[in-house]
């Protein structure tokens, strides 16, 4: 199966967050799978994120609105777009950027085990800063740094219609700040059941957490994401998702709408 990955703009707009490794495939939602794209082939992928937001979670986990009147609501919106290749048999590698191409987000996956049922790979990838911001050189913050990110990969493929993608990823700044952002780690998995031939229906469980100098800003969230992809073109993947924040520190308490539409390049 052709593959296809989010780029949640609506997770990746809050400051306090890194983004997650960019370029890379998956075959449901927001978590990556271990099947590389087929050598020679390129998926381009242009991609969109929408979300609203009238809550926020305190760093105690309370949830309380954002502004002091009922009238006003925080809308977050963007585009992406991403491109990943098949080098050979087991290895892929990409790269993802918003429209505004203020940041570069590469990556690339290996499976090193590949069973009748069960596949590992593992990923590694850089976040590269581009511009579109004024800072001072001597005084950074944490995302105006280049940021490495490493983790594994694993799927479970339980019968011709039901499969299960997870993986962890663990990333930290090139640099550490004082009184900044020390590393985050991202925990996601996907559960996919064809409920007829091109059509799956998905339901991803995704948390992030991230560790600062003052523990008071550390921040954590939980999502749900329901969604489907559809694989009825030779060439074309759409998938649609309506992820939502159930769960969360120090973060807006959200819900949102993402669309993206996979072409394949033989």
């Amino acid at each position: 199966m052709k593959k296809t990955i989010f780029f949640l703009l609506f997770v990746l707009a809050s400051a306090k967050l890194f983004s997650q490794v960019g370029g890379l495939s998956a075959s449901k939602l927001f978590t990556l799978c271990t099947q590389p794209v087929p050598v020679s082939t390129i998926e381009f992928e242009p991609n969109f994120g929408f979300s609203y937001a009238n809550w926020q979670w305190d760093r105690h986990g309370n949830a309380k609105p954002i502004f002091q009147t009922a009238d006003s609501t925080n809308i977050a919106s963007g585009l992406a777009f991403r491109m990943t290749y098949g080098v050979v048999k087991n290895l892929e590698i990409g790269v993802s950027f918003p429209a505004d191409f203020s940041e570069t987000l590469w990556g690339a996956k290996y499976r090193f085990l590949n069973a009748e049922k069960i596949s590992f790979a593992a990923l590694a990838g850089a976040n590269v800063p581009l511009g579109n911001r004024t800072y001072n050189q001597k005084h950074k913050q944490h995302n105006e740094l280049v940021s490495f990110v490493a983790g594994a990969v694993f799927s479970f493929q339980a019968n011709e219609k039901m499969s299960i993608d997870a993986d962890v990823q663990y990333q930290f700044p090139s640099q550490n700040l004082q009184d900044e952002l020390k590393n985050s780690i991202f925990v996601n998995a996907d559960v996919g059941y064809f409920v007829k031939e091109g059509i799956q229906a998905v339901l991803g469980f995704n948390y992030f957490s991230s560790q600062y100098a003052d523990n008071q800003l550390n921040s954590d969230l939980l999502f749900v994401n329901p969604g489907i992809t559809i694989e009825t073109a030779k060439n074309f993947i759409l998938v649609m998702s309506l992820p939502v924040n159930v769960f969360g520190k120090n973060i807006e308490k959200s819900i949102g709408f993402s669309l993206a539409l996979t072409i394949v390049i033989d």
